[in-house]
């Protein structure tokens, strides 16, 4: 049935081609945050089309070669027109089988909406979806990636749909009951299109069909002008947990599996366009517009870290809660400690503007599961990349345990450079973090092995980064761990290096004439003491022990303590207020008394990017921005709300926390805030204590490009 994948005359191809090139370049360039390069393998791009996307990945990774596949030999011919470098090159091959690669060596795959061609065209048999991740997963090396960038079927349920009462509105409608007639034009006669009942819905027309029915048209019905070519395809064949399942039977580790909102589809075609409800007429969210999956190859390892049941808390345990009250608010907080506090290492080699950095590979981290409500839907296996960590030990120098922690030794290390202090979450973990940046002279072959070190069998390796990659990674939310993330942006700005494109949404910042600004030193010099012991708990913090296994392994377990909150849930929506005044940005910080900077600094004031903590009714973005719009910002309103890259986890070794960052737009710079300059506050980033606003600052910074903006 391949052949009628065949698109016509010439015209029709560049057309076809045309519109994929226009998103191309923004689907490549977050996908190549996965990849690594490796000198002597391949990068293979199945389902190329035009060769964009291979060209691309070719001009990222040029010592690796790249090789785009299609099985339709017009594609390959324009391609080879088209393009060429000399580490690239197309094929004829079926992305099934894969015939024409089994006598390369393969480190990774990318599938950019090839799948759902395979099932489509294989009387859309969801069981050749397997099978190619399968051959795949054979021809991939130990460690290689491959990655998924397609569409993602919802839960099997039927819902409510309904449209505008217009004549846009209309006509879809209309589209629709021909659609429930004609999908899936390629099956037979008796199993073409899907079931429609038309039924009133708030005394308006409205009709019930199957959720993935829904989506299978809300995703096609803008594309009028290959209407019939479109009817052929069915666009979801796996669900986000089907995904999940058949990469891991076959021996991948999932890295992230992510739901992603485009936001220029969201804003032109499905906003206003168009309403879902359940059955009981709740409104439903807005569906994701793809859905990227990407997974490493292991051999002999855990694929999932999952958690075996809930234990008692023991007398001496590794947490230890304390609680703290306001004298003067009489508000109490719990506060939660681990043995000693931190340092971040970032050892690194620097080569002009290529920066290679060691860091963590695959180091366990199941407490990230421990969330029962994931707004974004994005889910990771538990293994994760993350800095090189060490508690403070005041008998050993920097030099001792890089030795010990890596297995540097002395003439490894040319200068060190020491640079933030922080906290990864002032309101409840009394833990600082200091940072160092490490220059080396070379990095040694054999990198010390982490071992058993986290307790389960496996806790990955120390491995060489490319530091840009792991940048990008952290913006498409493959590297949720942000201490890391942070470490780079430091070095990048102490080395005066170029940050590259941002990947994420672009942000509007909204104009004012005039601001009262503050500054930033003045702040600074606010002392206060406000806390002292409190023998009344705060409730607010639930302290739990749980046991953990590595699946499918055998006796890989752990138990481990952390914390979560008792009343709210583990989502927070961190906030950065933002003004442009006479080509200057401003952000809105917050003063705040917490007892943390108290027990550190003996200052309990502390400045901080606004936070909110998340009600456990909250289950998707939507509903969040909701309950974050209906409040009173700091006496103003909340005009709009834009996405500040992906969320992350700021202690993710005692919280399962995950922090949601925005850019807010106000109605007007409200004076409960403190206006300072964003340069400013980026220059004297080592005077903040508070870990979000260092985080969403220097994201900030990466943004806007605002180096040139006026000092």
């Amino acid at each position: 049935m391949y052949a009628d994948q065949e698109r016509g005359d010439k015209n029709k191809y560049q057309r076809y081609l045309a519109g994929m090139d226009t998103i191309i370049v923004e689907k490549v360039a977050s996908a190549s945050a996965y990849f690594f390069e490796k000198e002597g393998y391949a990068i293979v791009d199945v389902g190329m089309a035009s060769g964009t996307s291979s060209y691309i990945l070719a001009l990222l990774f040029p010592k690796t070669k790249v090789i785009g596949i299609d099985i339709n030999p017009k594609m390959v011919t324009i391609a080879k027109a088209t393009y060429t470098l000399p580490n690239l090159e197309f094929r004829v091959d079926d992305g099934e089988t894969l015939a024409s690669l089994s006598h390369e060596k393969i480190n990774g795959f990318f599938n950019c909406s090839s799948i759902h061609h395979i099932t489509s065209f294989n009387n859309y048999a969801q069981q050749k979806a397997f099978l190619t991740l399968q051959r795949q997963a054979q021809l991939l090396c130990d460690g290689g990636i491959l990655v998924v960038r397609d569409f993602v079927k919802p839960e099997d349920k039927d819902i409510l749909i309904q449209f505008p009462d217009n004549e846009q509105g209309q006509f879809d409608a209309n589209l629709l009951k021909q659609f429930a007639q004609t999908a899936r034009s390629l099956s037979p006669k008796v199993e073409t299109g899907f079931p429609l009942k038309t039924i009133k819905f708030k005394n308006r027309e409205a009709w019930q069909l199957s959720y993935p029915d829904a989506i299978e048209f809300i995703r096609r019905k803008d594309y009028l002008n290959d209407w019939d070519i479109e009817l052929q395809e069915e666009y979801g064949y796996y669900s986000q947990n089907e995904f999940e399942d058949a990469l891991a039977t076959i021996g991948m580790r999932t890295i992230v599996s992510q739901p992603i909102y485009n936001a220029w589809i969201i804003n032109n075609r499905y906003l206003n366009k168009f309403q879902l409800h359940e059955l009981d007429g709740t409104k439903m969210g807005i569906p994701p517009t793809n859905f990227v999956i990407a997974a490493e190859k292991v051999n002999a390892k855990g694929t999932l870290l999952r958690s075996a049941r809930h234990l008692p808390i023991p007398q001496n345990s590794f947490i230890e809660m304390q609680s703290f009250i306001n004298t003067k608010t009489k508000a109490v907080f719990d506060v939660a400690q681990r043995p000693g506090d931190v340092i971040d290492i970032l050892p690194y080699i620097s080569n002009g503007e290529n920066i290679t950095l060691i860091a963590k590979h695959a180091y366990p981290r199941p407490i990230l599961h421990q969330i029962p409500s994931v707004l974004d839907g994005k889910r990771y296996s538990g293994y994760i990349v993350e800095g090189v960590t060490t508690q403070i030990n005041n008998t050993l120098t920097l030099d001792d345990m890089l030795q010990a922690s890596i297995g540097l030794k002395q003439d490894n290390i040319d200068e060190k450079h020491q640079d933030l202090s922080f906290y990864s979450s002032p309101g409840g973990v009394n833990e600082m973090v200091s940072t160092h940046h490490v220059q080396l002279t070379q990095i040694p072959q054999d990198l010390k092995a982490l071992g058993n070190s986290s307790g389960f069998n496996n806790s990955g390796q120390y491995r060489t980064y490319d530091a840009l990659q792991l940048l990008k990674s952290a913006q498409v939310g493959a590297l949720p761990e942000a201490r890391l993330e942070l470490s780079i942006y430091r070095l990048f700005q102490h080395l005066n290096l170029p940050l590259g494109k941002w990947l994420g949404e672009t942000i509007d910042i909204a104009k004012v004439s005039n601001i009262k600004s503050s500054r930033l030193r003045e702040l600074l010099e606010v002392k206060t003491q406000y806390f002292e012991r409190s023998t009344k708990e705060a409730g607010f913090l639930n302290h739990r022990r749980t046991k953990f296994y590595e699946y499918p392994l055998d006796g890989s377990e752990q138990i481990l303590e952390y914390i979560e909150p008792n009343t709210c849930s583990s989502n927070t929506m961190v906030t950065l207020p933002v003004f442009r005044c006479e080509d200057v940005i401003y952000v809105g910080v917050e003063s705040r008394q917490l007892p943390v900077p108290q027990l550190k600094e003996n200052n309990s004031h502390i400045l901080t990017a606004p936070a909110f903590r998340l009600p456990k009714s909250i289950h998707n973005l939507d509903e969040m921005k909701t309950h974050i719009s209906n409040k009173s910002f700091f006496g103003s309103e909340i005009t709009q709300m834009q996405k500040l890259g992906e969320k992350y986890m700021p202690c993710i070794g005692i919280s399962p926390e995950q922090v949601y960052p925005y850019v807010l737009s106000i109605s007007e710079p409200t004076d409960q805030l403190h206006w300072v300059r964003l340069n400013e506050l980026v220059k004297q980033a080592k005077q903040l204590r508070d870990g979000h606003l260092l985080i969403a600052l220097h994201r900030l910074k990466h943004v806007t490009n605002s180096d040139n903006e006026a000092n």
